[in-house]
């Protein structure tokens, strides 16, 4: 809809009044992009608008304009008349969205605004986090001379709205300027103190607000406090508070002590352990267990994980009923309890209590870590389970076990309908490769079981036993497709034994693409220069994943015939075969490469485009450098990134790097730009 400027503000008003939703909607996306007073006008009367969707849109549309200083100013004179409240958090969510740029203007207005509005100010600031604010918090609002005298022209409120504002905004250094509100003296500003000091995270506060939770109106805030700092001096504190007469402050320090503990390394996690251990008694496991059912997850959450740590095995029986919903808590704290759950668990087996499918799984990953032999039978009964995530447990939890038991069980699953559960069996049965029946597994490779020929053949490649050889040529002609391949890989491990060489040529000639990639991705592992008569038909296969992997064969390849393959596949007609064949070139050092990949920096295809800029970086030739410059200016994010990454290798640090550091708009690209800079000691990047 397109208005007369002239009565802009007349027929937008009269819209706005009369119009239904979409109506209004479409009056804002046609003022997108304009930035004449009446459209601006317009736009801040729709953020306090009675629809969710117009404010909304509003803040979209007014984002993009571009005199943003004015419209920040505007919007705080408005705010600060007692405008809507809808209209206040639309203002503020844009100045949030803005950032840095409305950091000034909300200085300049927070002392010359009402108090509500100050207070809007403060929090907006904070939510901002620019430390440009941290002067005037600290100095006007908080005083940081004179703490009652200098900001005595404050309200508490806003001064505690300036605390926690502080604890967003300040780095861990500034604790000491935060510490001297924990006075007592004012309760508003000393709550808004600990919470500022949590927000913070410094483990310098953690001697003041271990002191303060001695005091009973501020102990809940401060444990709190502690627990999200994480300091490992505070458990002592923590531990004498989890013994409170309250209840209440009980669950308080519980929490606290599983906060704590998360924020650890694992040596510090067992001495939380120990230190909660040391102090648990009979009162402690009745308080734990009576709370194991709680709504609030993290107090349910931390009670489980404590019973784990002091070995509570009275409790498995209660704990066992929560895992119909697989919980990770209680599989955590039945780890931690370790083998003496064992027994217990065994009883609660004979009364029937694995008819849930996420109990079985459950019991299979705890058997797993636990890695203790009683559970052997167990875990080759669920490797029958008619649930594939608790069969795949199962055969997981046995790779650490690596008892002979389990062989051939495991061997039996080498068939399961699911791939994945496959592949578990395979790897758990690599780790027994010293015990595995060698001539067994070449009988099964005549198996009915597709599933199963492949996998016996994957096993004997694996484990490398070389009388299996013939038995896996013959796969080669196998009807299915699957079990060629597996063959194709299994010779693969034989490389480069002549008899292995010689058969595993003949694959490429396989009707099926995949079995002539897997050819070439075996081929990979030797030198291929006597064989290249043998691939460069492979130039004109009809797959293009085909074509893709044998640029990849024939890259390390240092003769001229190597190169005129990749000659060849670079100026194929797929852009997939050419980002294959140009990254191949990037390894060479021969002097007309840089020609021939500068060329396909031109290329209409941007992933092309971007193989050229990366392989010119591996080239490692200084005179790419102009060549990728104009590049970082580049309008799509991952060519301007590749860009960066290739001046990286080339050490061609500059100022326009040093920029986009700074100031890309794609965070992938800032990263980029700051690991290409990072081996310059001459530009820096903070």
């Amino acid at each position: 809809m397109e208005l007369n400027v002239v009565n802009l503000q007349e027929e937008i008003e009269r819209q706005f009044k009369n119009g239904d939703v979409p109506t209004r909607l479409n009056i804002l996306k046609s003022l997108l992009g304009k930035n004449d007073e009446a459209s601006i006008g317009c736009m801040i009367e729709a953020m306090g608008d009675s629809e969710w969707q117009i404010r909304k849109e509003a803040i979209t549309v007014l984002s993009k304009a571009e005199d943003k200083t004015r419209i920040i100013h505007t919007l705080i004179e408005r705010i600060s008349n007692n405008d809507n409240v809808g209209r206040r958090n639309a203002a503020v969510e844009l100045f949030v969205h803005w950032g840095k740029v409305a950091v000034e203007p909300l200085l300049f207005h927070l002392k010359k605004v009402n108090e509500d509005t100050q207070k809007v100010l403060i929090d907006t600031l904070g939510d901002i986090r620019d430390p440009r604010a941290i002067s005037t918090l600290l100095s006007d609002i908080l005083g940081e001379g004179s703490l009652e005298e200098a900001s005595a022209g404050f309200a508490d409120n806003l001064r505690s709205a300036a605390l926690e504002a502080l604890g967003k905004l300040c780095p861990p250094e500034s604790v000491e300027q935060i510490l001297p509100f924990l006075n007592k003296n004012n309760p508003l500003l000393t709550f808004s103190a600990i919470k500022a000091l949590e927000l913070i995270g410094s483990s310098l506060a953690t001697p003041r607000l271990i002191a303060i939770s001695k005091e009973k109106m501020f102990q809940r805030a401060a444990l709190e406090a502690l627990g999200v700092i994480g300091d490992l001096s505070a458990i002592d504190c923590l531990l004498d508070s989890f013994h409170s007469s309250s209840e209440n402050i009980r669950r308080v320090a519980l929490k606290a002590i599983i906060r704590l503990e998360s924020k650890q390394n694992d040596k510090n996690k067992r001495q939380v352990w120990q230190s909660v251990k040391a102090i648990y008694n009979d009162q402690d496991y009745t308080f734990l267990l009576s709370i194991t059912g709680h709504a609030d997850p993290l107090l349910k959450g931390g009670a489980i994980r404590v019973l784990g740590w002091v070995s509570e095995v009275r409790s498995v029986p209660t704990l066992v009923s929560f895992l119909n919903d697989y919980n990770d808590d209680v599989v955590t704290a039945f780890i931690a309890m370790g083998p003496p759950i064992l027994p217990e668990l065994n009883k609660l087996l004979d009364r029937g209590v694995w008819e849930s499918e996420n109990t079985r799984l459950a019991v299979a990953t705890v058997w797993g870590e636990i890695v203790h032999p009683e559970g052997v039978p167990l875990l080759i009964d669920l490797l029958r389970d008619n649930a594939m995530s608790v069969r795949k447990a199962a055969a997981h939890a046995l790779e650490k076990m690596r008892s002979k038991e389990a062989i051939m069980p495991l061997i039996a699953l080498l068939k399961d309908p699911y791939h994945e559960v496959q592949e578990i069996a395979r790897q758990t049965l690599l780790t027994m490769r010293s015990d595995l029946p060698k001539d067994e597994l070449i009988q099964i490779l005549g198996e009915q079981s597709a599933s199963l020929r492949a996998n016996a053949a994957l096993l004997l490649g694996e484990i490398g036993y070389q009388p299996a050889i013939s038995h896996l040529v013959f796969l080669l002609k196998d009807s299915d497709e699957e079990v060629r391949r597996a063959a194709v890989y299994a010779l693969g491990s034989f490389l480069p034994l002549p008899q292995a060489v010689k058969s595993i040529l003949t694959a490429l000639g396989d009707e099926d693409y995949r079995v002539r990639v897997a050819v070439l991705k075996a081929l990979e592992t030797i030198p291929v220069d006597p064989l290249l008569n043998d691939l460069s038909s492979l130039v004109y296969d009809e797959n293009i994943w085909v074509r893709s992997a044998l640029a990849r064969t024939v890259g390390s390849i240092a003769s001229k015939e190597g190169l005129q393959i990749l000659l060849k596949l670079s100026e194929d007609s797929t852009g997939v075969v050419k980002i294959s064949a140009l990254l191949a070139l990037g390894h060479r050092r021969e002097p007309e490469i840089l020609g021939l990949i500068r060329r396909h920096l031109a290329s209409e295809d941007r992933d092309v485009k971007k193989a050229a800029i990366v392989a010119l970086g591996t080239l490692g030739d200084p005179n790419a450098v102009s060549l990728i410059a104009p590049f970082l200016d580049n309008p799509y994010w991952e060519l301007r990134a590749a860009a960066a990454v290739t001046m990286g290798n080339l050490r061609a640090a500059s100022d326009k790097l040093l920029e986009m550091a700074h100031s890309d708009e794609d965070p992938l690209v800032r990263d980029a730009a700051r690991s290409a800079l990072s081996p310059h000691p001459d530009k820096t990047v903070s």
